[in-house]
């Protein structure tokens, strides 16, 4: 297979650097750059949400209007009418890309959407990068916005986590490394049992004493998240099979 990328951003030069390594002939440019590569089987770009109009409108003379154009961004609607009349689409992967060159996309999900041919250029680049492809609809925000809470939301709330322990005097690399050995046995589990199985811990047990000395221990903005992502976890640990009694318990404690 044979692209031609759009953008130097850490999307654009993570998936250039997997697919020459997995030996799919890739050409990157800069978002502004005019292609000097225009023989190629689908285009992409990586480029800022609000930029995608822009970049497909100007690149939309240069390139076959049989070749399809495929966004990366998860919000923005996959299918435009440009003058060619080309297939579009979008290609979003559910990765996180803090990592450009040492982010890997094998085995991770990438959402295909758009115009038939869009979806299976896309869907066979994917598998070309050793990504699976899920077609779906054209959800747009609130599909983003799913992804967001589980990514950007992971982040924050371990950030929190690193923050009570560098208190109680762990070094704050030490204190990231410890949490992300525990989110990667909680990405396994979510993986293996999927949810709300995989939820553990006191409030899915429903040791409402536990619960109150997290609590007590905890002031601030710290208590603050633990009430807020407590709540939660009381919903999961519910929908898991937690007992009335306990719940209501646990329900009242937090709402001290």
């Amino acid at each position: 297979m044979k692209i031609a990328l759009f953008g130097r951003g850490k999307v654009g030069r993570a998936l250039h650097a997997r697919a020459v390594e997995r030996g799919i002939d890739a050409t990157l440019f800069a978002s502004g750059e005019a292609p000097t590569v225009t023989d190629v089987d689908l285009v992409v770009t990586a480029v800022p949400d609000l930029a995608i109009a822009e970049t497909w409108a100007r690149l939309d003379p240069a390139f076959d209007p049989a070749i399809p154009f495929v966004h990366c961004a998860g919000t923005m609607p996959a299918t435009t009418t440009l003058p060619s009349g080309r297939p579009t689409g979008a290609m979003h992967p559910v990765v996180s890309f803090a990592r450009p060159h040492e982010t890997e996309v094998a085995g991770r999900t990438f959402t295909v959407r758009g115009s038939d041919a869009a979806v299976q250029a896309a869907s066979h680049l994917t598998r070309a990068l050793g990504a699976v492809p899920l077609p779906i609809d054209d959800a747009g925000p609130a599909y983003h916005a799913a992804s967001a809470i589980a990514a950007n939301g992971a982040v924050a709330l371990v950030q929190i986590a690193v923050e009570i322990l560098v208190e109680l005097g762990i070094e704050a690399r030490g204190a990231s490394v410890m949490m992300a050995g525990l989110l990667h046995s909680v990405a396994d589990n979510v993986e293996a049992l999927g949810v709300p199985a995989a939820l553990t811990g006191p409030i899915a047990r429903g040791d409402v004493e536990v619960v109150r000395m997290h609590r007590d221990a905890l002031h601030g903005e710290a208590r603050e998240a633990y009430d807020a992502v407590s709540r939660l976890i009381l919903r999961a640990a519910k929908a898991r099979g937690l007992g009335d009694v306990a719940a209501r318990a646990i329900d009242e404690l937090l709402s001290r």
